[in-house]
């Protein structure tokens, strides 16, 4: 088998170790700078939720608190955000919740008024209700 000369592959070529030595140089508050942009580099692909998608969603869920006092429904918050796709705001609520900023609740299937559909399916069980974590 013969070697291959990177000069004359197709593929990109990569240059990891010198991006990793430049990061590795970076402050603390530098490289919340390189996070933020990685993140929004991400939600452009529309395959992550950006941050400003997040705090929308945490501002609709602080702004709905007031009136159902004992949880927020997933999908009053979906009717909210029309303009998003539905696994994207769910990635959301969840990272919202990864963040400490709300608290998704199961619920249990057998309630008549739920439907599987209305809620976010996860090893928890069918999360459906949405909590705000209160400073």
């Amino acid at each position: 088998m013969e070697a291959v000369d990177p000069s004359t592959s197709n593929e990109p070529s990569w240059p990891i170790s010198a991006i990793i030595t430049e990061l590795r140089e970076l402050s603390p508050l530098e490289l919340s700078d390189v996070e933020q942009f990685v993140k929004q580099l991400r939600a452009t692909r529309r395959d992550r939720p950006s941050p400003q998608l997040v705090s929308a969603v945490v501002a609709t869920v602080e702004r709905l608190n007031p009136t159902y006092t004992n949880g927020i429904p997933i999908p009053i918050v979906r009717a909210c955000h029309t303009n998003i796709p539905r696994t994207l705001l769910n990635q959301a609520l969840l990272e919202a919740e990864a963040r400490g900023i709300l608290r998704l609740v199961t619920v249990k299937p057998q309630a008549p008024f739920i439907e599987v559909v209305a809620g976010i399916l996860d090893k928890r069980g069918l999360l459906y209700w949405i909590r705000p974590v209160l400073p």
